[in-house]
């Protein structure tokens, strides 16, 4: 299943990269080609415009000879003498222009030269029966060979070299016209491919981004219900346990207190009925006694510790009052408390929750903070419960979550959530940690069907 669905992703990705990677070859190529194309056209534009060049200045020599004759006038043989060194040039380039096109056969150069030559013969022979007619006044002095047919000879060669180059160029822009039109539908048959490889990747793209899609929210689904789930166990296991407490509690004081009470009021009447002058003895029923009142005061703080009995006999503001009391006496810190004077009926699930996680942050005050002073604030903002502790010790470390009491501040954020609650904590204004609780009253009153005892039955002292 998974080299399937590589093969369908990669497959396509390398069959484009080789497209172009044979794109990029076949434009090289076009453009080695188009680059001789050019060259060859460039020969031949320049071919051309010797060979142009050459018979115009074969013309200028005849017309310049001709003028000489016909006036007399020496000007008219410029063109004549100019042509030759010129002619001579064109010539060479003509051959150089020939040798490097790689025409087969003799250099059409090399035979333009051998015409032009004798013509300039013809054209020098006649000068020359000029002047010895002049000298000898004889008319038979100029009547030479007519150079007619070599200027026509020169004339069709050159015609013929003009009509090739003009069918090379023809055929040079033919291919080049053929090359480009095979050029162009290469090009446009590989963007096709490119296209429909492009949209094959991308609709398997599009498929697996929503099948991921899809797996990410049945997988979102999952652990939101298994966090659920979770969070509903811890909070069944809270009530487990503060039930437990709460039935422990009851056994120790109805059980344990009573037999700690029977125990002391009989030692205490066997000490009122056997009292002796002995030291020892006496001082052995002394021993007795403040062992059992230890030990109703151990019960009694075992009970406190398990569930408070102010708590359930006089609320949760009067439990938090003296828990915060008790804890800063035993402390050494100075405490502050301020709480709303009217306590509404909250559930017991509630009372328990909130006292548990200012009991938490108590504790940590007394263990960790080193704190001087401690506050609490207690107090309804508008629809909410506001619960704020504060102190001005060394506050929490930068990385929370390894600080010796981590576990109780998350016990105590996931007692704030389980109340539809928030739980946030702060650098105090002076410094320290400063510890927020806000609770919706909705979640945490009694309703008028629940009866007055929410607590199921309390503790008494």
């Amino acid at each position: 299943m998974i080299l399937r669905d590589v093969l369908k992703v990669w497959l396509p990705v390398l069959v484009l990269a080789g497209l172009l990677a044979g794109l990029y070859l076949l434009a090289e190529q076009r453009y080695a080609r188009l680059s001789e194309f050019s060259a060859q056209v460039t020969q031949i534009r320049e071919r051309q415009r010797l060979l142009t060049r050459f018979l115009q200045l074969m013309v200028d020599a005849e017309n310049g000879q001709r003028g000489f004759l016909l006036t007399e006038e020496p000007e008219y043989l410029d063109p004549l003498l100019e042509a030759a060194p010129r002619i001579h040039d064109v010539l060479i380039g003509l051959q150089g222009s020939y040798e490097r096109a790689g025409a087969s056969g003799p250099n059409p150069a090399i035979e333009l030269a051998q015409l032009t030559r004798k013509r300039f013969e013809i054209l020098a022979d006649g000068l020359r029966g000029y002047v010895r007619w002049h000298q000898q006044g004889s008319v038979s002095v100029l009547k030479r060979k007519s150079g007619k047919q070599v200027m026509d000879d020169l004339r069709d060669r050159v015609g013929e070299l003009e009509a090739q180059e003009s069918d090379r160029l023809s055929s040079v822009l033919s291919q080049w016209v053929q090359d480009l039109t095979f050029t162009r539908w290469s090009l446009a048959g590989a963007t096709i491919v490119s296209a429909i490889l492009l949209l094959m990747v991308g609709a398997f793209l599009f498929r697996d981004m929503n099948r991921r899609t899809r797996e990410a929210a049945e997988l979102k689904r999952m652990v939101d219900e298994r966090t659920a789930e979770l969070v509903s166990l811890s909070n069944h296991m809270q009530e487990v346990s503060e039930r437990e407490k709460q039935s422990l509690a009851r056994e120790l004081h109805d059980s344990l207190g009573s037999l700690l009470v029977a125990t002391k009021m009989d030692v205490a009447w066997l000490h009122a009925r056997l009292r002796a002058a002995d030291p020892d003895l006496e001082l052995r029923w002394t021993r007795i006694q403040e062992s059992l009142d230890r030990g109703v005061d151990l019960k009694r703080r075992v009970v406190e510790s398990l569930r408070p009995t102010l708590l359930d006999n006089m609320g949760l503001f009067a439990a938090l009052r003296w828990q915060f009391d008790e804890t800063c006496s035993r402390g050494g810190i100075r405490c502050t408390h301020r709480l709303p004077a009217e306590e509404l009926r909250f559930t017991n699930d509630a009372a328990i929750g909130l006292f548990r996680i200012a009991q938490e942050a108590f504790t940590n005050i007394v263990r960790h903070s080193g704190a001087s002073v401690a506050e609490l604030d207690v107090a309804y903002d508008g629809d909410n419960l506001v619960l704020a502790i504060a102190d001005n010790g060394r506050g929490l470390p930068a990385n929370g979550e390894t600080a010796p009491y981590s576990h109780g501040m998350a016990g105590m954020r996931h007692r704030a959530h389980a109340l539809n609650g928030q739980w946030e904590t702060s650098a105090g204004e002076s410094g320290g940690t400063r510890i927020r609780v806000s609770v919706p009253l909705a979640n945490i009153l009694q309703r008028e069907s629940e009866g007055f005892d929410a607590a199921g039955g309390g503790v008494s002292g």
